[in-house]
């Protein structure tokens, strides 16, 4: 099976200060990378459909199989920015010269449960990440509106990227934070011979949805996909219960909220790829600590 997802860049022209600007009125959310959700939506799905076969088959190859569940709680450390490019207006204001921002996030609260057949997870996860700092990419050069979705039309701006990239502390700014839901299926790798404690690699794959309305207007919900990696170990207290360390590298890809033709003359003014117009990568660290009860 073979899963494509090409796309071809909205027109742009240049300016004649030599700024890279964007021409949106050839430029819609249906002609820029049209499709590319569904196509990530659709690769999720056969990720984790792949991934489930092959979990539930090294299930059932053990002997005796075991049902169980597991609940734990953490902390997710953000590896990266959670939104790059997001435009942005002084606080309080519905129409100024607009700037481009990476937004950075403090450590977040991680709690989930789990279904446990054997090796084979169907894990849930909630994460909520306030935001910490910004940093400046790009400062526009004329002023732009918020419009009624709360979203800045900047389709007019010009950018010039080549400025100062301070970081400004988002800690007294009022802020929503970016809530995570993961429904994941892995499967743990367990040594052949059992041992006190035991360790094991983790591989799982899923959907994540995502909110960050960082308009008060925007509260849609974006569908996205996870993939996460990494061990743990076991200590059990008897054969029906057990406590556990876990700790995960996690990859989530997940929409942007603004529109698309927006997001590609951003991306193309700060010359990013044409990918970041459309999603958002986030690359956390997990570690959480539960307790595992089997059931038979």
């Amino acid at each position: 099976m073979r899963l494509s997802c090409k796309s071809q860049p909205p027109r742009t022209a240049l300016s004649n200060r030599g700024k890279l600007t964007f021409d949106a009125r050839h430029a819609s959310s249906e002609s820029v990378l049209p499709g590319f959700h569904m196509c990530v939506m659709r690769s999720a799905v056969v990720v984790v459909l792949c991934l489930a076969t092959l979990c539930a088959g090294a299930g059932v190859a053990e002997a005796q199989s075991r049902v169980g569940a597991q609940v734990g709680g953490g902390v997710a450390a953000p590896l990266s920015t959670s939104h790059r490019l997001h435009a942005s207006l002084p606080v309080g204001s519905d129409a100024a010269v607009p700037q481009l921002t990476d937004l950075f996030n403090n450590p977040a609260l991680s709690i989930g449960a789990a279904f446990l057949l054997s090796s084979l997870e169907v894990r849930y996860a909630y994460q909520s990440f306030r935001f910490s700092s910004e940093r400046q990419r790009c400062m526009g050069d004329i002023a732009a509106s918020r419009r009624p979705d709360g979203e800045v039309d900047d389709a007019e701006v010009s950018y010039d990227c080549d400025i100062s990239r301070d970081r400004i502390s988002l800690t007294n700014v009022l802020r929503a934070p970016l809530r995570l839901h993961f429904i994941t299926v892995g499967t743990r790798f367990y040594a052949r011979r059992p041992a006190q404690p035991r360790l094991y690699g983790v591989a799982a794959a899923g959907i994540v949805l995502s909110n960050a309305p960082l308009n008060p207007e925007q509260r849609r919900i974006r569908f996205g996909f996870n993939v996460a990696a990494g061990g743990g170990v076991d200590f059990h207290l008897d054969r029906g219960v057990a406590l556990f360390l876990d700790a995960r590298y996690r990859l989530s890809v997940f929409g942007k909220p603004s529109s698309s033709s927006l997001s590609a003359g951003r991306a193309l003014a700060a010359d990013r790829r044409v990918i970041a117009a459309v999603v958002n990568t986030f690359h956390t660290f997990d570690v959480t600590a539960g307790i595992r009860v089997y059931f038979r």
